[in-house]
């Protein structure tokens, strides 16, 4: 956690296949079968995040991880 601009921002990055750009706001739908996901994962941890920063009135932002590995989830504060 960190305070960036006056507003609280918390990230969390992997090192994994990263999410490519276009596919960026649908990881967040519920369910959704992603490539190569495996079959025991139920596809609502990024709808859970979504829909309790959604409650806190925070941003939610996807960018490659450093270097281009990974994803990096970054979500803002706004009070």
């Amino acid at each position: 956690m960190a305070i960036e601009q006056g507003k609280a921002v918390l990230r969390v990055e992997d090192n994994g296949p990263g999410i490519e750009a276009p596919h960026r706001e649908r990881v967040f739908e519920r369910f959704l079968p992603r490539a190569g996901q495996r079959p025991e994962r139920s596809g609502l941890g990024l709808a859970i995040v979504a829909e309790v920063a959604k409650r806190h009135g925070a941003e939610i932002r996807l960018e490659p991880g450093i270097n281009g590995v990974g994803t990096r989830i970054s979500i803002i504060f706004s009070q």
